[in-house]
Order: C-alpha cells, then sequence, then structure tokens
C-alpha cells in the first residue's frame, strides 16, 4: 500500500481516524513529559509540584495504547480484511509512542538518583542542547504524520544517526572523566534515554515512508535503496 492509501485508510472511516487522532494526542502528552523533564534536570524546576501530573501522563499514554490495540482488534473483526495494512502501522507506531512516554519517566526519576538538577558545565551544556533538538523533533514528528510528508519524515529520520553517535560519544567522554560515581551514572543514563526517545521518534517517522515489515528498519532500507542504484 502506498503512503497516500494509507493515510487515506487512517482517515476515512470515524473509528480509524479517531485512532489516528489519539496516536497524535499519545505524541502531544510524551512532549509535554520530555519537555518537562528537561526543565527538571537542566533548569532546576522543583520536580515535587509536577510529579503526580507527569506519572499521570505517562499512565494515560499508557491506556491510550491499550485503547487502540484494542480498538484495531475490534475494527478488524467487524471489517476482516478491511485496513489491514493501516492497522498493522498504526499497532506499531502507538508502541512507540508508549516507550517514549516510559523513557521521559526515567529521565524524570534521574532528579531522584542525582538529588539535584544537574550543574552547568561542557556536558550539561551539550545535553541541553540535544535536548532541545530532541523536543523539537515531536512536532516535526507530528507535522509528517498528520500531512503524510514523505520529506519531513526522511529528514527527521535522517538525523537518527547524527543524534546517536553524538549522545554516544558523550556517554564515553562520562566514563573518562573523573566525576562522582552518582553524577557520572546519572549523566549516562540520561544520555542514553534521550538517545531512545530519539529513536522512537525516528521509528514513528518512518511509518510514513515503509511498508508494515520495514518500520524501525529505515537504515538497512536506506542502505537497499543505495545497492538498488
Amino acid at each position: 500500500m502506498v503512503v497516500k492509501a494509507l493515510f487515506d485508510a487512517w482517515r476515512s472511516g470515524q473509528v480509524m481516524r479517531h485512532m489516528y487522532n489519539e496516536l497524535l494526542q499519545m505524541t502531544e502528552a510524551a512532549e509535554w513529559m520530555f519537555r518537562t523533564v528537561g526543565m527538571v534536570l537542566f533548569e532546576g524546576k522543583d520536580p515535587a509540584p509536577v510529579k503526580d501530573e507527569l506519572y499521570d501522563t505517562d499512565r494515560m499514554v499508557n491506556k491510550a495504547e491499550r485503547s487502540i490495540r484494542k480498538e484495531i482488534v475490534e475494527h478488524l473483526a467487524v471489517r476482516p480484511g478491511g485496513d489491514v495494512p493501516a492497522c498493522l502501522v498504526l499497532m506499531s507506531l502507538v508502541k512507540d509512542a508508549e516507550r517514549v512516554g516510559d523513557y521521559c519517566k526515567n529521565l524524570f526519576e534521574i532528579r531522584d538518583l542525582l538529588g539535584e538538577a544537574f550543574p552547568n558545565d561542557k556536558i550539561i551544556a551539550l545535553m541541553r542542547e540535544h535536548h532541545a533538538r530532541i523536543l523539537g523533533t515531536f512536532s516535526h514528528v507530528r507535522e509528517a504524520l498528520a500531512e503524510a510528508d514523505e520529506d519531513k519524515a526522511r529528514a527527521i529520520m535522517a538525523g537518527e544517526s547524527e543524534v546517536g553517535h553524538d549522545l554516544e560519544r558523550m556517554v564515553r567522554d562520562v566514563a573518562e572523566s573523573d566525576l562522582p560515581a552518582r553524577n557520572a551514572v546519572a549523566r549516562a543514563l540520561a544520555l542514553r534515554h534521550m538517545k531512545r526517545v530519539h529513536a522512537h521518534l525516528c521509528n514513528i517517522a518512518s511509518g510514513v515512508i515503509q511498508p508494515v515489515h520495514r518500520i524501525d528498519y529505515h537504515k538497512k532500507t536506506k542502505l537497499s535503496r543505495k545497492r538498488a542504484k
């Protein structure tokens, strides 16, 4: 199924459109979580006033995933053979959205491990920059989904290796530093969690381009295209 037909299926019937909108709402909720976590870790925001709301938001994202999965099964039971590719893609994308929420929660929990916000230094400044870049990716992903825009999706996916390599290099820098163990562990965990948030956002973007069996495997697909040329 080509991309246009896929998104036409998502937008056509009331049930499919509802599930599609729920996916967009999941990314909006996860974006709020990621923004809030950034303020707590990097800007010294008191975590206590936002803790309950952040955990409630994570539970809402989890509940939305379960709801969509149930709706997909019921929809296909009523319409056997109908919208199958669109439903399979949606099933994959909502799982990625749910994982983003989980990693945002994990990032928030680093604040308790550390006992304070990260101090201002060179590594933290770079982490803050990458947090801002990943935060901007949330809206780009929604735009790519809402518009079925393959060019926007490819632009998002093209940044995965760069961001991933930068964050991994910073993990090694932390490992080779003389930071206290607690601070070093907190930084390494934050870097890895940020990397996974970005990777799952890229996976969601891949749903705009890839057939069902290639979602989450866009690097291999890119290589295959090069070989095909």
